[in-house]
């Protein structure tokens, strides 16, 4: 379910790419701290310099 979750960071479709913010927020306080920042911080680091504004505004909601 995670490596499908994460890959979806690069959809074309904008409410795609909200889905693994959602994903990494709700599952990166039980995970391990290691795979939190493996796993999801390169894909928050990708999605900060999305065009949608409303998917870089999630993103500060994901790392707050």
């Amino acid at each position: 379910m995670l490596p499908k979750l994460l890959s979806l960071h690069v959809d074309k479709n904008y409410l795609h790419r909200l889905t693994p913010l959602f994903g990494m927020a709700a599952l990166a306080p039980v995970l391990p701290l290691d795979v939190v920042r493996r796993l999801f911080l390169p894909v928050i680091l990708s999605l900060q310099q999305d065009p949608v504004p409303n998917i870089r505004m999630n993103v500060a909601k994901a790392i707050q």
